[in-house]
């Protein structure tokens, strides 16, 4: 599909400009049997030649390994992005060989939120159809890289010079010398049509005071995922490769339900399975990732914060809970709903809503493609 406007007007400008862009923006959620991962040393964060340039002005107090998009590709895409290309680079090291077209059925049992049928006037104000069928499979490419070295690049002073040397000395491979560490943003709707927001508090690293989503990282430690397990993993059998590059699409999909979990304190039997939406590209921070899902809840928006209120085990990053009406997020806009109440809110939370938006005056379906 084409590529959607970010939320600001012109081009892209990363440190400026607009505040956030959705890529890919997938026209049906998909789930995890839909998306496929390939992890390569090749496809990790590279080393600038100048490194006085960054990191060493950038001391935390915290620091630990994260996923680096490096690229996606999309079933039937005839010109992929721009950081899709990664596989043509002769450093290999990765999973060249093409998507099963096996598909595996089923939704996995998930809820359903009930928002009422939209209007033929509110579908008329939805996106533009394309011509293209909905996306089927997604297709990531992912290194590695840490947060130390996100916060030392894509939030140092040289982050604009580090993406024109990017574009310069790597061109195959997007914002090379930046720290596209992957995050992961969940939009939980409740039974009665709530989306559930955190206040983040001003003990996080990112977007103290705003409105987020239940979020954080999928962690490669988890995987046993370093390096040097990359650098030898180019050896080993597509068998092999293919099972990490799972393990991998597994752990991005149960960090986004974890965290929410940890955030909010409802529990995981009232969370259905989680669909991915797309992937926010945030202009605060030069085009850092996040994975947008969208998570139904079988609970109230009431029943939620009554769990909340009882203490999450990750209470400390945020100050309270705020269920947003579906309906007016539909009817007004994301801008329009959080401008018209004087509320702010991280660009990975907007447009992470945008997605959701998208796809329900699309019809709300997602998950449950047909591979006629």
């Amino acid at each position: 599909m084409a590529r959607p406007p970010a939320a600001g007007d012109g081009d892209m400008a990363w440190g400026g400009g607009a505040e956030y862009l959705l890529e890919p923006a997938l026209e049906t959620p998909l789930r995890r049997d839909q998306v496929r991962v390939d992890v390569a040393e090749a496809y990790s964060r590279k080393p600038h030649p100048d490194p006085e340039a960054l990191l060493a002005k950038n001391p935390l107090l915290f620091n630990g390994s994260k996923f680096w998009l490096a690229g996606f590709s999309t079933e039937g895409d005839r010109k992929p992005s721009a950081t899709a290309t990664a596989t043509a680079n002769p450093a290999g090291g990765a999973v060249s060989d093409t998507t099963d077209s096996s598909d595996g059925g089923g939704g996995g049992g998930r809820h359903t939120p009930p928002l009422p049928p939209l209007t033929n006037a509110a579908r008329r104000r939805s996106r533009s159809p394309t011509s293209s069928p909905p996306t089927r499979k997604l297709r990531l490419r992912l290194g590695l890289t840490d947060y130390r070295t996100f916060r030392g690049t894509n939030w140092s002073p040289s982050a604009a010079r580090l993406a024109a040397d990017s574009a310069r000395d790597h061109p195959w491979l997007e914002a090379a010398y930046l720290s596209q560490k992957l995050g992961v943003g969940a939009v939980v709707e409740t039974k009665d049509g709530f989306l559930l927001s955190l206040c983040r508090s001003n003990g996080v690293a990112e977007g103290q005071g705003m409105m987020g989503a239940p979020g954080g990282h999928p962690e490669p430690e988890k995987l046993g995922l370093t390096p040097e397990v990359l650098r030898s993993l180019s050896t080993k059998a597509v068998s092999s490769r293919r099972k990490v590059g799972q393990q991998a699409a597994d752990e991005l999909f149960d960090s986004a339900v974890q965290e929410v979990v940890d955030e909010t304190n409802v529990p995981r039997e009232a969370l259905g399975e989680p669909l991915l939406s797309g992937v926010v590209r945030q202009g605060n921070s030069f085009g850092a990732p996040t994975a947008a899902f969208i998570i139904p809840c079988s609970l109230t928006r009431g029943e939620a914060a009554a769990l909340y209120a009882k203490g999450a085990k990750e209470a400390f990053e945020s100050t309270g809970l705020r269920a947003v009406p579906g309906l007016e997020i539909v009817a007004e806009g994301v801008r329009g709903w959080f401008s018209k109440r004087g509320l702010r809110a991280t660009p990975s939370f907007q447009g992470a809503l945008e997605l959701w938006r998208g796809h329900r005056l699309m019809g709300g379906g997602g998950g449950d493609n047909d591979d006629d």
